[in-house]
């Protein structure tokens, strides 16, 4: 089997872009309209993700708590709604980029986003959050 830090698309769209890390492939998907699984928190060596610009809904699965090497996250543009969740960004300690802005996400900023001492850009306009 692959390596856990892999995320495997079988067949992926045209809308598809490779992109390489030296820690991580990454799929940047253009074309995708469901719910992120939660499966993809068993990726925990993922350093890079980005999933910007589908149609993705629902909650942010709480498994994303697992991916505790993520260094950039990208969910923006898409129609995720719910709360950010403490429990969520809680091991997110290597984080330098979150993007969750244009969302219907709700609630308040969890206070554990100062625990991101890495953190250089985090984008949350475009939300319902206080």
């Amino acid at each position: 089997p692959p390596p856990p830090f892999f995320l495997i698309i079988p067949r992926p769209p045209r809308s598809t872009q490779r992109v390489s890390s030296a820690a991580s492939d990454v799929y940047k998907t253009q074309s995708l309209n469901s719910s992120i699984p939660s499966e993809l928190g068993l990726c925990t060596n993922l350093t890079h993700l980005s999933l910007s610009s589908n149609n993705l809904n629902g909650e942010l699965p709480l498994s994303l708590s697992n991916l505790n090497n993520l260094v950039e996250l990208g969910l923006d543009n898409n129609l995720f709604t719910g709360q950010i969740l403490p429990s969520l960004v809680s091991n997110w300690i290597n984080m330098e980029s979150l993007q969750l802005q244009s969302n219907e996400l709700s609630g308040t900023i969890p206070t554990e986003v100062r625990n991101m001492s890495f953190l250089l850009t985090l984008n949350l306009r475009r939300n319902h959050l206080t």
